[in-house]
């Protein structure tokens, strides 16, 4: 289902370098991501996997044709964009 198989959805990576971090939030992650830290980028490319995951059978199901993605999570969609849009456009009938 991943745009890019090599993702390893383990958490382990994460928790080693992020856990520990009681200041940790989804904006400060992506400012990490945004200025080159390979292990933020590679979380948000995870979460869209995860997310798509949990959407496509609604998707499916419902044939929907617009999927409006809101909140916050919007300021760091440039993060994850292609990774979302790549697993539904693999899932889509052709």
């Amino acid at each position: 289902l991943s745009a890019d198989p090599s993702l390893d959805e383990t958490s382990a990576e994460f928790s080693r370098n992020f856990a520990p971090r009681s200041d940790l939030s989804g904006s400060h992650l992506a400012q990490r991501a945004s200025h080159g830290d390979e292990i933020a980028a590679r979380t948000f490319r995870i979460f869209a996997r995860r997310l798509a995951k949990f959407l496509l059978p609604f998707v499916e199901e419902f044939r929907v044709e617009l999927l409006v993605i809101g909140g916050g999570l919007t300021s760091a969609w440039f993060l994850f964009e292609f990774e979302i849009k790549s697993i539904f456009e693999g899932a889509a009938p052709h």
